[in-house]
């Protein structure tokens, strides 16, 4: 298998690497927004519950004991956004990394490619200063005659 050929096959499987790391940071992306949401929907609801009024003793234990509940899951809520928010970070990463690792492999077919065509050019140049040469000599050896 030629040289060409097998960067080719790296660059393409550095690709799909690349499109499944783009896809993973995606997912997250949007678990992160379903768990920022989730979040918010909390803040709201602790936020427009009213102080407990003092009707009764039970009505107002109950009353604090839902507040704290929906605090606690507010907490929870929150600790779930931060770790999405983790898990983003850690595919933006990922991402970039393997684009990287793409990028190098194209920059590298880039190099033997430039290198084939200087060597190419370089041997044209040869052939064209070996015939100017023979040429040359040929014109010496006809006028010494």
């Amino acid at each position: 298998m030629s040289m060409r050929r097998r960067i080719g096959g790296l660059i393409r499987a550095r690709q799909v690497q690349e499109d499944q790391a783009r896809g993973a940071l995606q997912r997250a992306r949007l678990e992160a927004e379903a768990a920022a949401e989730r979040r918010r929907r909390y803040e709201d609801a602790l936020g427009s519950c009213r102080a407990p009024d003092a009707a009764s003793a039970g009505a107002y234990a109950a009353s604090l004991s839902a507040r704290h509940a929906m605090g606690a899951a507010l907490n929870a809520a929150i600790g779930v956004a931060a770790e999405f928010d983790g898990t983003v970070r850690e595919r933006l990463a990922d991402l970039t990394e393997a684009a990287s690792r793409r990028r190098a492999m194209e920059r590298l077919a880039e190099r033997r490619e430039e290198s084939a065509r200087e060597a190419d050019d370089a041997a044209v140049q040869f052939e064209i200063d070996d015939l100017a040469g023979r040429s040359r000599l040929g014109d010496r050896r006809g006028s010494d005659r």
